[in-house]
């Protein structure tokens, strides 16, 4: 087993503002400038709900104000036609920005995690209300990748608790439908591969396939998942190590790997993959493989250098060429988090 490292957090409390977690940091102090996203209070939301049962004292109490402060967050981001807001100043006023099918997404998985962990009555009602609003714009959010992954991720765990309907039911088809798609147009024999460069959040890809499977089972789906998880733990895990693509510049297909700029939501995304992928076929992925993502922040990685920190209860944004990105967001802090908590979850340390 791992070493087991104590969750804090101290810098989630120390990124909470009035109206929910801001999204950057200039080093461990957030950069008020660029205030709040929807983005990131969905993580929020998602992985708080699956910390709580390892929480307690000043911790658990920081993960409920914060807990109330994000749902808020996305219950007010909704315009009166259903759709929502993404960015909103320090001040609480919202901008005028495009959003993405990827925010809707988060923003699904959040309410599934309400529904499926809270027991917080009202906001349960909301969360259904504003999952039924954003499925009825399903088909024009939901038509790039990553989206319709994690919107598959989302609803193979509601499925785990109640009876999908018929037209979640359609919108898993039609996400399966387009991943596939994306496999067809993209991968060849040399490059098992859904699109022309591994870019961000790769895992996510054979992620929402494999969730797929649990929901409208093919053959087809199945033999993607196998294909795709290799070439991806083949790509990424090296002599013991996870070393995700970097984001200074990816891996396209005809070229090489990326090793600078890596980021945490890489481990978080792998993690969360790698977890189902062994539930789903022990023999594709051993445990201690799935720890090396968990030892990526504390020293097993190319730099040898830790990312997350127990005393501060940060994460660093980036590993780069022999040292760290010193600022410390949302996004990776809740990676980092989300990692904690789903190999306690899985009774892996």
């Amino acid at each position: 087993m791992t070493q087991v490292h104590s969750i804090s957090f101290a810098h989630v409390e120390r990124l909470l503002g009035e109206y929910g977690i801001y999204q950057h940091a200039k080093l461990l102090e957030p950069r008020l400038s660029e205030g709040y996203c929807v983005d990131d209070n969905a993580r929020a939301v998602t992985t708080l709900l699956r910390a709580m049962p390892f929480l307690a004292g000043e911790d658990a109490d920081i993960a409920e104000r914060t807990l109330f402060l994000s749902w808020k967050f996305l219950v007010d981001a909704k315009r009166p036609d259903g759709s929502m807001h993404n960015f909103r100043t320090v001040k609480g006023v919202w901008l005028t920005h495009d959003v993405s099918g990827d925010m809707y997404a988060r923003v699904l998985r959040a309410c599934v995690a309400v529904i499926v962990h809270g027991s917080d009555t009202a906001r349960t009602q909301e969360a259904r209300v504003l999952m039924g609003d954003i499925l009825r714009q399903a088909d024009h959010l939901f038509i790039v990748p990553r989206a319709c992954a994690e919107v598959l991720v989302a609803f193979q765990e509601l499925s785990l608790h109640r009876p999908l309907s018929s037209e979640m039911n359609r919108i898993v088809r039609q996400c399966a439908a387009q991943l596939i798609h994306a496999w067809q147009r993209a991968s060849s024999q040399s490059w098992p591969w859904f699109e022309d460069t591994m870019t961000y959040a790769n895992a996510l890809l054979p992620h929402g396939l494999l969730a797929s499977l649990v929901l409208n089972p093919s053959e087809e789906a199945e033999r993607v998942v196998r294909q795709s998880s290799f070439f991806l733990l083949s790509t990424t895990i090296k002599n013991n190590m996870f070393v995700p693509i970097g984001n200074s510049s990816w891996y396209h297909r005809d070229g090489k790997p990326s090793q600078y700029d890596q980021q945490p939501i890489e481990a978080a995304a792998t993690t969360d993959f790698l977890i189902d992928l062994r539930a789903w076929d022990p023999s594709l992925i051993s445990s201690s493989d799935v720890l090396l993502l968990h030892e990526w922040f504390f020293g097993n990685n190319t730099a040898r250098l830790a990312m997350a920190s127990e005393s501060t209860g940060a994460c660093y944004d980036g590993l780069l060429d022999g040292e760290v990105n010193q600022n410390c967001g949302a996004e990776s802090l809740l990676a980092y988090l989300w990692v904690e908590v789903r190999i306690r979850e899985a009774r892996l340390v």
